[in-house]
């Protein structure tokens, strides 16, 4: 029997029975070489080599499925948030048609604004505010002005004003463009107070608004039109010869919107209206015009009123292209007697404040105006509420 021999741990110095595999204080195994190794508490458990390849397998199988997924879903996501970003960005073909392949078959259709406001652009240059009209979609008609205190081409007024909401989101928006300092002074020219009237034919001298045979109807030489608004009308008063005119809300000058008497005429003539009105807000005047049987062009020559109280003289040619302010001059009275003088192609338009020493506010202007016209007695109003305006010794010389 081999003598007993005293054996310590050597990690922690412990008496162990020389015959033991291990350490009974730390654990440490006790190899029969006389080396020794650490091993863990007996209560500690090693994992299986196979268990760490089985964990690691499947970690990889859910990484690769993932990225599969990623690729064929996040993707084209982000595609789609580059191509509806607002930074410029330049779409390969092929991936623009994988985005539209992986776009959403149930996604709605794009949808045209059914209401939008008329922006601000009163201040910007005619291409400036024109751009932001279009792009709002409205569509913008242009009308010139003098006007000393905006710069030329620059906005002086609109219609609508901004903030105005239309529904649907479709129709003109006017700008007054200005066209600067008016270049010449009026010239006052003495003319006869009254055009003698006559009864040699109902086309020469004083028109009677009432009917001959009825003076509570309108003359049967007039036509009527009320124009857009349902609370436009006409009234006929029967102390003198007048008409009034009352307009309701929301009429404006042109697309036959506004309530107007018409009375045909033809060739050379001379006509001349007393017209009194009294607006109370921007674009409310009364008009004497000048209109074909068929066409757009007109002579129109108004007391109105735009940031101020004026008489404006407007035209625009058969061929379109916008209507031109050719005149304009500040008027503060209610009351003007306008006079328009036509011989041929030429047009001479006159006002007075009493019907006897008359300004020529345009001379020899030529116009592609036809020979057969309508005179039209007009009142308009853009804004939000009426206007009354009245006529009075309304009278034709056919020359």
């Amino acid at each position: 029997m081999a003598p007993r021999t005293d054996r310590r741990c050597p990690r922690c110095n412990a008496a162990i029975d020389p015959s033991a595999p291990f350490c009974d204080q730390c654990g440490n195994i006790l190899p029969a070489t006389g080396s020794t190794q650490i091993l863990p508490k007996p209560s500690a458990r090693r994992s299986s080599p196979l268990l760490w390849v089985i964990t690691v397998t499947v970690i990889g199988v859910v990484i690769g499925l993932v990225g599969v997924v990623w690729s064929r879903v996040a993707q084209p996501a982000t595609v789609i948030m580059l191509v509806t970003s607002s930074v410029p960005t330049t779409i390969p073909t092929a991936t623009a048609a994988a985005v539209a392949s992986v776009s959403t078959p149930n996604a709605p259709s794009p949808v045209l604004a059914s209401a939008c406001l008329v922006p601000d652009v009163i201040g910007l240059d005619q291409g400036a505010a024109e751009g932001l009209i279009a792009r709002a979609g409205l569509q913008p008609v242009k009308s010139t002005a003098y006007n000393s205190s905006v710069p030329i081409g620059a906005v002086i007024s609109q219609d609508p004003s901004s903030g105005t909401r239309i529904s649907p989101c479709k129709g003109d928006v006017t700008v007054i463009i200005s066209s600067g300092n008016i270049p010449t002074n009026p010239t006052v020219i003495p003319v006869p107070t009254q055009i003698p009237p006559t009864s040699a034919s109902p086309l020469i001298g004083l028109i009677p608004f009432r009917s001959p045979g009825d003076a509570t109807v309108l003359n049967p030489a007039f036509e009527w039109q009320r124009g857009s608004s349902e609370a436009s009308n006409y009234e006929l008063p029967q102390d003198s010869n007048s008409l009034t005119v009352i307009s309701g809300p929301g009429t404006s000058s042109g697309g036959g919107s506004v309530p107007v008497v018409r009375y045909l005429v033809e060739g050379d003539f001379e006509t001349q209206v007393k017209v009194t009105i009294t607006p109370h807000g921007n674009f409310q005047g009364g008009c004497l015009s000048l209109t074909p049987f068929q066409g757009n062009s007109f002579l129109r020559l108004c007391r109105i009123s735009i940031n101020g109280q004026f008489i404006w003289l407007q035209g625009m040619p058969g061929g379109g292209g916008g209507s031109a302010l050719l005149n304009e001059t500040v008027y503060v009275d209610d009351t003007v007697y306008f006079k328009i003088v036509r011989r041929g192609s030429i047009f001479n338009i006159f006002y007075s404040l009493s019907g006897s020493n008359w300004v020529l506010f345009r001379k020899d202007y030529i116009s592609d105006l036809p020979k057969d016209l309508k005179i039209e007695l007009a009142v308009g109003s853009s804004t939000n509420e009426g206007v009354i305006g009245q006529f009075f010794d309304f009278a034709v010389m056919q020359k």
